[in-house]
């Protein structure tokens, strides 16, 4: 199995759902959600090379389109880390390739660079 790269807060991105497609001669249209900040869980005692070890990421999304609202214009997505061996005083921590997409369509995602030096380390 090969090695995990654990996620730090700047490795969880917040993807709004694509827009709809417009003309094929017009300029791509913006996304009818915008993401807020994303807030990451710290884990309480990993870190990785001097930051914490993320356990889950939550962000909202906010609907920015034209009237009419969908009937819930706040999207708020979380990710949780998955059971895997990666645990430490019984809570996981997200890796690479981590997501979530909620039923309106936006995503957490987690991206660890590939040639990422990462050193896990207890506090």
């Amino acid at each position: 199995m090969p090695a995990q790269r654990v996620a730090t807060a700047s490795d969880v991105a917040a993807i709004p759902l694509p827009p709809p497609p417009g003309p094929p001669s017009a300029p791509p249209p913006p996304s009818l959600w915008k993401p807020g900040p994303v807030t990451a869980t710290p884990h309480p005692r990993l870190m990785v090379n001097g930051a914490p070890a993320v356990s889950a990421a939550t962000c909202v999304f906010a609907y920015t389109g034209p009237p009419p609202l969908p009937p819930n214009p706040t999207d708020p997505v979380t990710l949780n880390a998955k059971p895997t061996v990666l645990r430490c005083d019984g809570t996981g921590v997200l890796v690479d390739g981590d997501s979530v997409t909620s039923a309106v369509g936006n995503t957490l995602k987690v991206s660890v660079l590939p040639n990422s030096p990462r050193s896990l380390r207890t506090a």
